[in-house]
């Protein structure tokens, strides 16, 4: 329970909600193959980049960024094939969204990616991590893997944060989400 997150102090009636919650999802699991490698379809000039959560000897894939050969940056939760498909993008020419199920949550329009960009953007900050949809990172098919152990992503714990930077920029601002060091 506290690795999901719920106080072990509820009262009954949440308790049996979260079990209840808890069972559903083990049944789907159950019910769902996993999703093995996820099939990443590079191109020339395309530059893709990923964080990975090493558990027992193998690497799951826990969110990707794809850099595209139009200048888009895409970030992505691997999701088996027709579920909601959340992504977060920013567009060459400024525009930035955020999407699951179809539907835009977020759309802003900022600063170019040019060669007039300067300083940072924040494209957000992901969580939610596991390794419980089994999508295997395979090194090869990425020009970069960020690996962390399993302690430091988590469905509750830990989160990946995205910048896009200008090159030879150093980022200043802190948040209370960054390690403390």
């Amino acid at each position: 329970m506290q690795f999901q997150g719920i106080p072990p102090a509820c009262e009954p009636d949440a308790l049996n909600f979260w079990r209840k919650t808890f069972d559903e999802k083990q049944r789907s699991l159950a019910n769902t193959s996993n999703m093995d490698r996820v099939n990443i379809r590079s191109k020339n000039g395309q530059h893709y980049y990923a964080v990975a959560i090493k558990k027992d000897g193998t690497l799951f894939l826990t969110l990707w960024l794809k850099c595209a050969t139009e200048g888009d940056i895409y970030v992505f939760y691997p999701q088996p094939e027709g579920k909601w498909n959340p992504h977060a993008s920013y567009h060459s020419n400024g525009q930035c969204h955020k999407k699951s199920y179809g539907h835009i949550g977020l759309k802003q329009k900022r600063q170019p990616l040019n060669s007039a960009f300067c300083g940072s953007e924040h494209l957000g900050y992901f969580t939610g991590h596991g390794t419980s949809m089994g999508a295997i990172c395979e090194q090869s098919d990425f020009d970069g893997v960020v690996i962390v152990d399993p302690w430091v992503l988590g469905p509750i714990h830990g989160s990946v944060c995205v910048d896009i930077i200008q090159p030879g920029f150093e980022e200043t601002w802190t948040s209370e989400f960054a390690p403390k060091l």
